[in-house]
């Protein structure tokens, strides 16, 4: 948990909770942060993280929310222009503000993208195009599994993640969330609807199984230590039944 920081000490720069040179941040939960310039500097970028030149990292499986930076962008996240690689993989980029620039992430280097709830970032004076308020694409961005209101890259999700609890600050996505199936966002999904923590993905559309009375093949994801019954008493035959991992 990184939470309540006011970056002060890379002046030229930013990073309210993290300034990240290099290497992995995963796991983490970076929230209330803010650029210590806001009153005192003109930089004023990175609320959560910035992220300089030449630097090569991975942000995996991490909360950003609710942190602040100023004119200059990045509430959540800010690349610096020359960052030499970075991933943002699974990770939920929600609530940060700024006064200008790209409010959740701003990408000025090429960055991949994947897994991500970028939502409900903003500006102080929004403009007219909210969906560019809080994501921008960068130099070369490649985007998979990203929800956000621009609908970027492949496989986008545009529709409401639905937040389990945000004004608790629970922001897994919910088991009825478009995102649950694609696996989009940090910490998980919430799983307390199902017993014994098995839950359906989806019905596959499978057209090598056109002739099979629905559904055509049936999907699960079953937690580690989980008990799963079979129960093939219906009326439909059952023609196979494949165990293995995904």
């Amino acid at each position: 948990l990184i939470a309540g920081n006011q970056g002060t000490c890379h002046y030229s720069y930013g990073g309210g909770g993290l300034y990240l040179e290099g290497g992995i941040v995963r796991n983490c939960v970076i929230t209330n942060n803010c650029d210590g310039h806001l009153l005192t500097g003109s930089y004023q970028r990175g609320g959560g993280i910035y992220v300089p030149s030449k630097a090569v990292v991975t942000i995996e499986n991490c909360l950003v929310a609710n942190n602040w930076a100023g004119a200059s962008g990045g509430g959540g996240i800010y690349l610096n222009s020359s960052t030499a690689d970075c991933v943002i993989r699974g990770c939920t980029i929600v609530g940060n503000r700024c006064r200008g620039g790209v409010a959740g992430l701003q990408l000025g280097a090429a960055c991949t993208v994947e897994d991500t709830v970028i939502w409900d970032n903003w500006l102080t004076s929004p403009s007219a195009n909210p969906a560019a308020d809080e994501l921008s694409t960068g130099q070369v961005a490649n985007f998979r599994n990203v929800c956000s209101k621009g609908g970027y890259g492949a496989d986008p999700i545009t529709e409401d993640p639905k937040f389990v609890n945000p004004a608790a600050g629970d922001y897994r996505v919910s088991a009825t969330s478009a995102c649950c199936a694609h696996d989009c966002g940090a910490f998980g999904w919430d799983k307390t609807a199902f017993v014994d923590g098995i839950s359906l993905v989806k019905i596959a559309d499978d057209d090598r199984m056109a002739s099979v009375p629905m559904p055509t093949s049936l999907v699960v994801r079953i937690d580690e230590g989980a008990k799963l019954a079979l129960d093939f008493s219906g009326t439909n035959e059952v023609h196979s039944v494949r165990l293995g991992t995904h």
